[in-house]
This record gives structure tokens, C-alpha cells and sequence, in this order.
């Protein structure tokens, strides 16, 4: 037990020993001995970190604002179909009235859909000669499905979130 507890204290003493041997990409030791003794008072230490704290803090409501004011958050458009199903899109359609979004919500543009040329050919067997279209990774399309009726069940509760909210503001 006295040997291992050794040979734990021998490499806890390597392995801070060696912070001062080793060097940072930028050439220069992880720790120096100026790093145990700064001069510097703990009241400046605390200064120093507030004003750089505030003066991130500043840069960055100035970069929103200034994204704010450029425009550059796209316009929404929101509509409602014949089955009374909700619609969001960017692109301006007959009927859609322009929505203002939320400030917590995040926008992700959608996915494109598998082009038609990389589904495959296959002659089904029997006396059947038609051919049919077999999509890419067929024997995945049940997981996608899951999938997509997963997403669209958190995206429907998202909505109604969204319109709750909506409510509440107006």
C-alpha cells in the first residue's frame, strides 16, 4: 500500500513538473512561476475581468443590432390550406400573410429531396413487366418514416407553442 501511494505521489509531482517543461503550440510552457506569483492585486484582477466581460458583452449587442438593423432576418410567411394546416415558408404564396418571428426561434432551412435519377430500375419477377422505382437505401425508408413522423410531431407541438405565444403578445 506505501509503494503505490508512492508512485502516486511520484506521478502527480511528474505531471506538474512536466506543465513546466511543456510547451504550447504558441512555444510557450503551460506554467511559469510568474503564473504563482503575479503582482497584481486581486481588486485590479477583478477590474480587469468586469471591463473585459462589458466590453465583449458591448461588442456583441452591437453586432446584433447591427444585424437587426440590416434587415437580414428573412421575412415569414404564414398560411393556412384547405385541411386548415398551418403553413411557414420564406417564399411569398396567394393568401400568406407576413409573421412576425419569435425571438427564440431558430430557423432551419429544409432538406432537399432525393433527385429521381439516383432511384434505382427494378423489373419486379413474375409475368409483371412494368418496371419500378426503388429509392436509394430502400431497407432505411422505415426508419426515415419513424423518423419524419417524429420530427413533424415536434414541429406540430412547436407550432402550437409558437401560436400560443403569439397570443399571449398581441
Amino acid at each position: 500500500m506505501k509503494q503505490f501511494l508512492y508512485l502516486i505521489i511520484c506521478i502527480v509531482i511528474l505531471s506538474l513538473g512536466s506543465l513546466f517543461v511543456l510547451k504550447k503550440p504558441n512555444g510557450q510552457p503551460w506554467l511559469n512561476l510568474s503564473d504563482f506569483y503575479n503582482h497584481q492585486s486581486v481588486t485590479q484582477k477583478v477590474t480587469n475581468f468586469k471591463d473585459t466581460v462589458v466590453n465583449k458583452t458591448n461588442s456583441l449587442l452591437t453586432q446584433e443590432s447591427n444585424l437587426l438593423n440590416s434587415g437580414e432576418d428573412p421575412t415569414i410567411y404564414k398560411w393556412q390550406d384547405e385541411q386548415g394546416v398551418w403553413h411557414y415558408s420564406d417564399e411569398k404564396v396567394e393568401n400568406a400573410k407576413a409573421w412576425k418571428k419569435p425571438e427564440n426561434l431558430t430557423i432551419i432551412p429544409a432538406i432537399q429531396p432525393i433527385d429521381k435519377n439516383e432511384y434505382k430500375r427494378v423489373k419486379p419477377s413474375g409475368n409483371n413487366e412494368n418496371e419500378t422505382l426503388v429509392p436509394p437505401q430502400s431497407n432505411k425508408i422505415k426508419d426515415l418514416i419513424n423518423n419524419a413522423n417524429n420530427v413533424q410531431n415536434i414541429m406540430d407541438n412547436r407550432t402550437k407553442n409558437i401560436d400560443e405565444q403569439l397570443k399571449q403578445i398581441q
